[in-house]
C-alpha cells in the first residue's frame, strides 16, 4: 500500500521519468527535412576533391543542409576543440583520446615539375629526388610534413627551398621555376 509521500510523488516522478526517456531516446533523423549548419575544416585540396560531391549529394538528399568552410588556422583539430568546426578532414596521426577518426581513402604521392625541368629526361631515384630544391606544402606553416618524416625515418632529408600552406597554389609555383614538388596523387 502506497503511503501519502509515495502518492504524492507518483506523478512528478512519473513525469520526470517519461521526460528523462525522451533526452536520451534517439530523435528520427530525416535528412529530407532536416536544417542544420555544419562547419568542415579541412584543407584546400581536400575541400577541392571531397565538397563539389558533398554538396552535389547533399542537395538531393538533404537540401536544408548548410555547410561551412572555415579558413585554417593552422591545426583543424583546433578549430573542433574551439567549437569553430564540427569535423575536421586531414591526416591526423595524433589524436585527443576524445577525438574519433576514420579512414576515408588510401593516398600516395607522386612528384610534378616544369614541363622541360632537367629531371624528365632521366629516372628519378630517391638519390636524384633529395639532390633537388622543393616546394613543400605544409598546412600549418610549420614544422615538416609526411614527405619529410619519411625522409628522415630513413636517414635523409632535402632542401625545402620553399614552403606554403597551400596545395592549390604549389603546382602553379612549380610550373615557373626548378622547383619539385611532392603531392598527393587524386590532386
Amino acid at each position: 500500500e502506497l503511503t501519502p509521500r509515495a502518492i504524492a510523488l507518483s506523478e512528478p516522478v512519473t513525469t520526470l521519468l517519461d521526460d528523462a526517456r525522451t533526452i536520451v531516446a534517439p530523435t528520427a533523423f530525416d535528412p529530407s527535412t532536416a536544417s542544420a549548419k555544419f562547419s568542415i575544416a579541412t584543407a584546400d585540396h581536400m575541400a577541392l576533391l571531397l565538397m563539389p560531391t558533398l554538396i552535389s549529394r547533399l542537395a538531393k538528399l538533404a537540401p536544408g543542409i548548410d555547410l561551412v568552410i572555415p579558413a585554417s588556422s593552422g591545426d583543424n583539430v583546433d578549430l573542433i576543440t574551439q567549437g569553430s568546426a564540427d569535423i575536421a578532414i586531414g591526416v591526423y596521426d595524433d589524436l585527443p583520446a576524445r577525438f574519433h577518426k576514420r579512414t576515408l581513402y588510401e593516398e600516395d604521392f607522386v612528384c610534378v615539375v616544369r614541363r622541360d625541368h632537367p629531371v624528365i629526361h632521366s629516372k628519378l631515384t630517391l638519390k636524384n629526388y633529395i639532390s633537388l630544391s622543393h616546394l613543400a606544402v605544409i598546412i600549418t606553416g610549420q614544422g615538416n610534413n609526411s614527405v619529410d618524416i619519411a625522409l628522415k625515418q630513413r636517414g635523409l632529408t632535402r632542401r625545402v627551398a620553399m614552403k606554403i600552406p597551400h596545395f592549390l597554389v604549389a603546382p602553379m609555383i612549380v610550373a615557373k621555376s626548378n622547383l619539385i614538388l611532392s603531392l598527393p596523387r587524386k590532386l
